[in-house]
């Protein structure tokens, strides 16, 4: 299914919005592709979000601007198992965050989904003490 299945099939169904996640690709489409995906969108009167795994100040910043393009307001990153090893790097990233933030990105919150996190933690303790 494409974006653009995605969207009119979201709209069919009586949904208000879509979320956009790396199962479509995203960061492979070109500024005019993404631009005619939000013209899509704001004729249907879809709202979109963005969703994005995979933690890191490239991804991240690449998303922003994803979600910038197309109108978004919200950015949901799941943290994944690649970024679960590097709690630190997470707490960096949602400080840094804060800055772009206040600058061109200022419609958009980025909603950081811990809840790998604590499975994998929990995951962790258990085998510690197994």
């Amino acid at each position: 299914m494409t974006i653009v299945d995605f969207l009119y099939e979201a709209k069919r169904l009586g949904f208000q919005g879509v979320q956009l996640c790396e199962n479509f690709n995203l960061l492979d489409l070109n500024k005019k592709e993404l631009f005619n995906i939000k013209e899509i969108a704001d004729n249907l009167g879809l709202f979109i979000e963005i969703g994005m795994n995979d933690l890191t100040e490239n991804n991240l910043f690449k998303h922003m601007k994803i979600a910038k393009i197309l109108s978004s307001n919200l950015l949901r990153v799941v943290i994944s198992r690649n970024t679960f090893n590097n709690i630190q790097n997470i707490e960096y990233l949602q400080e840094s965050s804060f800055d772009l933030l206040k600058g061109e990105f200022q419609v958009l919150s980025i909603k950081i989904d811990r809840i790998l996190f604590y499975i994998y933690n929990i995951i962790y303790l258990v085998r510690q003490h197994d």
